[in-house]
């Protein structure tokens, strides 16, 4: 279980740094670099999917929700799909639960949607906040991990949050 925290982290990490560099115009080190930074990704997540079976389908379906979504929107976020499929066919491909995958991929669904929906409100309540928290992913990891006694969804989806939120402090936004 710990390479799945520290490589879920990580992911976290570098995920949201490819973020501050697209969405927010950040440089970081150089030109580009958010392109090498997905590339990176995509290579972490090929490998949870492919040494840590047990997660694999939080991965793919959350990914599957974000391209429904259409998230993938930048050249730094593409790259990273020849990348994961390139390292789970180098490191060997594992059997997958499709029904698990469905259902992270609709919690990314609604995630987005939400947040989409809290993002617009022009009086923000409790519940706007919450939603643009996208809670969806977590909950059905928490749910899947108690009702199979298998807690490395949610260790997993928390590994990650903690370093996207982490990258999230460090280059919040000055208004």
């Amino acid at each position: 279980m710990i390479g799945v925290i520290i490589l879920a982290f990580i992911t976290g990490l570098v995920v949201k740094l490819t973020d501050v560099m697209v969405d927010d115009k950040k440089k970081i080190l150089f030109n580009g670099f958010e392109n090498v930074l997905g590339i990176f990704y995509g290579i972490l997540i090929g490998a949870m999917v492919s040494r840590f079976s047990i997660v694999a389908p939080l991965w793919i379906g959350v990914i599957i929700g974000l391209v429904v979504m259409g998230k993938f929107d930048s050249m730094a976020h593409l790259i990273a799909f020849p990348f994961i499929a390139l390292t789970i066919y180098l490191l060997g491909t594992v059997e997958i639960d499709i029904v698990l995958i469905f259902l992270f991929a609709v919690a990314c669904v609604v995630d987005e949607i939400m947040s989409d929906y809290a993002d617009k409100a022009k009086k923000k309540k409790k519940i706007h906040k919450f939603l643009q928290l996208r809670p969806f992913v977590e909950i059905a990891a928490l749910i899947v991990s108690i009702i199979m006694m298998r807690f490395e969804f949610i260790v997993a989806i928390f590994s990650f949050d903690v370093g996207y939120v982490l990258v999230t402090k460090m280059y919040k936004k000055k208004k």
